[in-house]
């Protein structure tokens, strides 16, 4: 399948525009929050009089808490982008939040609030999870759905989908995520220290701006490699698990998966069109729930005999 163009029109112009400002406004406040930690942690370090020797500490101290601000603060805030981004309705389908309800509570999830996204003619078909089981306010477990989805996918398709996505909340993806969040913000912040260290021990003065500059880079940017892949990796876990302890339909999540693709005008295959997202390959998914489906089989086989 070739990549078409996207049907340009004053609907996808408009949500391209806000997705822009909101990407703009985050990378800002990103930024911002690690900027503004450190300084607060260096203007404490002068007022209490911190020895010399000490204030790398202090800095350190700043810089892992502005990445940790940062990353919690985006994780926090994407329900909202999408609000924001997309005309966003609370579902009142009868079909749908019956099949949501069903879904979620064979993995034994409380039914989230569910929203339909619409795009209008951008042809945007997807679905995703947001919050914990036991979250609370932005946190609270919350299903988007786009109207593209529902659709473009058969009522089969859109089950083993949402499966996918409730596998998400079961196995708690947003928190391990957390989690890496931080343990990357602290290895970003101590090889920035060490770069600058050893830059004002082994470098001329005149080297030293470039070696600044590098550090701030591997601080605020260092985390996101690992981050990605961790995202990666749970949307294969999460594919696994809704074949495996949920009952997905592997012929409909892998019919459903390259309906997304086309609907999004996506060539499965091609590595380019997955390389900005969190999701692997689709093929590598599908090859990922083929064995999954052979998995059961054998353990259904074996138990039989």
């Amino acid at each position: 399948m070739e990549r078409k163009p996207l049907p340009m029109n004053g609907k996808t112009l408009q949500i391209g525009s806000k997705a822009l400002f909101w990407n703009l406004l985050s990378a800002t406040s990103y930024f911002a929050s690690i900027f503004g930690m450190s300084m607060l942690w260096m203007v404490a370090a002068r007022t209490l009089g911190i020895p010399k020797e000490l204030v790398p500490a202090f800095l350190l101290a700043g810089l892992i808490s502005g990445i940790l601000c940062g990353l919690v603060l985006a994780v926090m805030l994407a329900p909202l982008q999408l609000r924001f981004v997309a005309d966003c309705t609370a579902c009142t389908s009868p079909e749908i939040l019956s099949l949501v309800k069903d879904c979620f509570n064979r993995a034994d999830l409380k039914e989230p609030r569910t929203f339909i996204l619409d795009s209008g003619s951008a042809h945007w078909a997807n679905a995703m999870v947001s919050g914990m089981k036991s979250g609370r306010g932005t946190l609270k477990p919350t299903l988007f759905i786009t109207r593209g989805a529902v659709e473009k996918l058969s009522s089969k398709q859109l089950e083993a989908v949402l499966f996918h996505e409730a596998s998400h909340l079961s196995l708690d993806h947003i928190q391990k995520r957390l989690i890496i969040c931080c343990v990357s913000a602290f290895a970003s912040a101590f090889i920035s220290l060490f770069i600058c260290v050893a830059a004002g021990a082994f470098l001329p003065e005149g080297m030293m701006t470039s070696a600044f500059f590098a550090a701030f880079l591997i601080a605020t940017l260092g985390p996101f490699p690992w981050v990605k892949k961790q995202a990666r990796k749970q949307e294969l876990e999460a594919d696994a698990y809704a074949v495996l302890q949920l009952g997905a339909d592997p012929e409909a999540f892998i019919s459903a998966l390259r309906g997304l693709d086309e609907a999004n005008f996506v060539e499965s295959s091609k590595a380019k069109n997955h390389s900005l997202s969190g999701h692997p390959l689709t093929e590598m998914r599908i090859q990922q729930i083929t064995q999954a489906t052979n998995k059961r089989a054998s353990t259904d086989t074996g138990q039989a005999a």
